[in-house]
């Protein structure tokens, strides 16, 4: 079965003695996923709160707290929050060169008005499954299978049938060893442990709760989103 690795979006507000003891210290920082170039009209600037030695585990959001501004447009940036730690910023018309406090550039970009010219559809899954963990560092995860997982998809977000987003994970895909890839697909997406920083708000599934999934593009685009389904596992 292929496995595809995630890059973990990850959320823990504190951390006791004793993990800290055991783990090393991990915080979070914000990192833009979009890269160069131009923006779509419906899209933005992807950013991720990801593991980072160099971070910090403070109050609210790591994503929308990005410490960044567009260079020569007055006004801070808007923003559209995705899940817990993935949010878009939104590029303003004349807006080129986004910077840090510093003033160093973070990337270049360009609003237009281009229509979409990838749209991801709706992730097909056949599970979504709750796994105990018998770790010292990690009690347990969640893993949805898909029946297949696009080129253009950079993340994955779970949310509950009302549509509040609980949990996020960036995609890294490992190629198979030989031969094609086997199915389903299987992608962690919410893991839960003493050693785990995960963005403020992170929520986890119980067995038995029914969920939808989505992917998200470099744009930030959210796919429409899968069938619901129940989380199989141990309750």
């Amino acid at each position: 079965m292929l496995r595809l690795a995630l890059l973990a979006s990850l959320p823990v507000l504190a951390r006791s003695p004793v993990v800290s003891a055991d783990c090393a210290f991990v915080g979070l920082s914000a990192k833009a996923l979009t890269p160069s170039g131009a923006v779509p009209a419906d899209g933005g600037i992807l950013v991720a709160a990801v593991p980072d030695e160099a971070g910090k585990l403070d109050p609210g959001d790591a994503a929308l707290k990005a410490p960044w501004r567009f260079k020569n447009v007055a006004v801070n940036p808007s923003w559209r929050s995705l899940a817990p730690g993935l949010a878009v910023m939104v590029v303003p018309t004349k807006a080129t060169e986004l910077i840090d406090t510093a003033g160093k550039l973070v990337l270049t970009v360009k609003a237009t008005d281009a229509k979409p010219t990838t749209v991801l559809g709706a992730p097909k899954i056949s599970a979504v499954t709750l796994e105990p963990m018998h770790s010292r560092r990690q009690s347990e995860r969640i893993t949805v299978s898909f029946d297949d997982v696009p080129a253009g998809a950079v993340a994955i977000v779970l949310s509950d049938t009302k549509g509040k987003p609980r949990t996020w994970k960036l995609i890294e895909a490992t190629k198979p060893t030989s031969g094609r890839p086997a199915k389903p697909i299987v992608l962690p997406i919410y893991g839960a442990g003493r050693c785990t920083s995960m963005p403020n708000g992170t929520l986890p599934s119980k067995a038995g709760e029914a969920v939808v999934v989505q992917f998200v593009d470099q744009f930030g685009r959210l796919s429409p989103a899968s069938r619901s389904i129940k989380v199989t596992g141990t309750p």
